[in-house]
């Protein structure tokens, strides 16, 4: 049994090989390995640019200078659960992956909050590491799946998001008082290893990576909470 709440899980928790050989194959069919698999563009950063659309979120890492227009946006998705409800024919997959490593770590899920596949497309500029955010501003944890062995790490700062501010403060606010004091200091670097399942605590920033030598960066992200 793991323990996963906030005091001890300050740091991602990092589980190999999480499902079973045959069932990750059968899950790699189902998203890495269809060409019918209904990715939809999402440039990367896209929600804190809707709420701040003049904030220089972006680092051009030409000039080496932040800039408002987003240069490494080479990225899809495709929502499968929003709000505890499926809302495409991949959300019951989603559901079932997660259930599959609860019971393999011995945990149990009281609210499944999204289901989001994610695909990062490589880019030639080198190593980006995209906008720091965090996922939704409501208690949860996260739960990142990888589908691929990528060089397009993930990225998790020591900064962190107050839940009880949201009402007048939303998290890119703080991203951005956070970007005029100094910056974001990095906690950890995990790497993107196939089947890997990593969790941590949903207020704490964090940013993926552009994969540069392979063809895709392939995950699926989970937001949820747990039974206690």
């Amino acid at each position: 049994m793991y323990d996963l709440s906030d005091g001890a899980l300050e740091n991602a928790l990092i589980i190999d090989n999480v499902l079973p050989a045959d069932y990750f194959q059968y899950v790699k069919s189902m998203v890495v390995d269809n060409p019918k698999f209904p990715w939809s563009y999402f440039p990367l950063g896209g929600r804190d640019k809707a709420i701040e659309p003049n904030y220089p979120f972006f680092f051009d890492h030409k000039t080496k200078t932040y800039t408002t227009d987003n240069k490494y946006e080479k990225s899809f998705d495709h929502l499968a659960v929003k709000d505890g409800m499926s809302v495409t024919e991949y959300g019951d997959l989603g559901r079932e992956i997660l259930q599959k490593i609860s019971e393999t770590l011995d945990f149990k899920i009281r609210y499944l909050y999204r289901v989001r596949y994610g695909l990062i497309l490589p880019n030639e500029d080198g190593s980006i590491i995209n906008h720091p955010h965090v996922d939704t501003e409501h208690p949860h944890l996260v739960g990142l799946f990888y589908l691929t062995n990528s060089d397009g790490q993930t990225v998790l700062y020591d900064q962190t998001y107050d839940y009880s501010t949201v009402k007048h403060k939303r998290s890119v606010h703080t991203c951005k008082e956070i970007m005029e004091n100094g910056g974001f200091t990095v906690r950890e670097k995990v790497n993107s290893v196939e089947n890997r399942f990593i969790i941590f605590q949903g207020w704490r920033f964090h940013s993926s990576t552009c994969p540069t030598n392979v063809e895709e960066r392939m995950t699926i992200n989970f937001n949820f909470n747990l039974e206690v």
